[in-house]
């Protein structure tokens, strides 16, 4: 049985809104779901040979590489940062920083993307909230041949979930081209535009 047990500190005697109750939720499912899955194919008989996996964070870049269908694939991390600024210095954590792939057919996957909690303390100290979350998909348009690259299409949206402090309070669509070419020696380019 997985146990999780979840812990803010808002300051001030406001109610909870609806973002942060979502959050809250969407938090208390990732957390209780992500220790009972794995990258793995999920295919009942005789399941392929699973290849070599192709992670999409921590980088601000992504692979033009689809997960592959039926394939659920969970990458979660952990960011730390330092602002120095007058008068002092703030830190910020973010957790788990999660991007959740699910390989719907051969040409298309589906992502979600939760920041998680934000921890900040510092001169600038926020209340410790969930950030936005964005759903979106990647389509695969054309493997590499000869020198055209591996090519995608990523489309997502961003969703105005967050804490009052942590979001953009707007719907921010995003659309970027992916492409990749193998290079000699096992090295490969991969670039976003």
């Amino acid at each position: 049985m997985v146990r999780s047990t979840l812990l803010m500190n808002i300051s001030g005697p406001r109610p909870p809104d609806r973002k942060l109750l979502l959050g809250l939720w969407l938090s208390s499912v990732l957390s209780i779901a992500s220790p009972s899955v794995w990258a793995q194919a999920s295919e009942a008989t005789e399941a392929p040979k699973p290849g070599p996996i192709v992670t999409d964070r921590p980088t601000d870049s992504a692979s033009p590489l689809l997960v592959p269908r039926r394939t659920f694939q969970l990458e979660a991390g952990y960011k730390f940062s330092r602002i120095d600024n007058d008068p002092g210095s703030t830190d910020v954590q973010v957790l788990p920083d999660l991007l959740a792939r699910f390989g719907i057919n051969s040409k298309v996957e589906a992502r979600l993307v939760a920041a998680g909690w934000t921890f900040q303390s510092g001169a600038d100290d926020k209340a410790t909230a969930f950030s936005d979350i964005s759903l979106g998909a990647k389509i695969h348009l054309a493997d590499e041949h000869e020198r055209r690259p591996q090519m995608a299409l990523l489309v997502d949206v961003s969703l105005p979930v967050g804490h009052s402090d942590y979001t953009s309070d707007y719907v921010i669509p995003k659309v970027l081209f992916l492409g990749s070419n193998a290079l000699d020696g096992g090295l490969g380019l991969t670039y976003n535009v």
